[in-house]
């Protein structure tokens, strides 16, 4: 399961990132039967995923649930309610349909058994790389110092207020 937090939204609601973290844990626990109740004042909104302090009208958090392996759970999981049969159900079923549990990335110039021609491939790499990457910023972030409008997490210290610069780095047929 991949769990976006928005950031910035969340400090804009008094929530810090590891606040934020350590509600979405309580959640997940009340949610397989781990733990009996997430119930906290502080966590109601982040388990709710809504945002009452700022006029956002998204919510705090995006998912995206991938059930890799066993059978019968589609990975929804609820933030603020015991849900754990189900879970439970497709953990029986992992020993009959398991998935891979383990892999490794290799550069693709080592998959090449000829030494000449595997420097030559990683030289091309390197080369497409550094012709295709985005140059370096020459402007530094001034996060949390008192003159910039931005807070230590680098989000606005107001809401609805800010400057967006757009670079634009390469454009066809426009």
């Amino acid at each position: 399961m991949t769990t976006a937090i928005h950031t910035c939204q969340a400090s804009h609601s008094g929530l810090s990132t590891n606040q934020v973290e350590s509600c979405l844990s309580r959640g997940f626990q009340v949610n397989i039967g781990i733990s009996v109740s997430s119930s906290d004042e502080r966590c109601s909104k982040v388990l709710d995923n809504r945002d009452s302090k700022t006029s956002y009208s998204s919510s705090f958090l995006s998912h995206h649930t991938k059930v890799v392996g066993g059978s019968g759970w589609p990975g929804e999981l609820s933030l603020n309610r015991n849900e754990s049969v189900g879970f439970h159900s497709w953990m029986r079923t992992l020993k009959n349909f398991p998935d891979v549990i383990y892999y490794s990335l290799t550069p693709l110039h080592l998959l090449i058994p000829n030494t000449a021609i595997q420097q030559g491939v990683k030289e091309t790499v390197q080369d497409y790389l550094k012709e295709n990457a985005l140059p370096k910023s020459t402007g530094e972030l001034a996060c949390g110092d008192r003159y910039s409008n931005l807070d230590s997490n680098c989000c606005l210290r107001k809401v609805s207020q800010g400057r967006l610069v757009v670079t634009v780095v390469r454009a066809w047929g426009l």
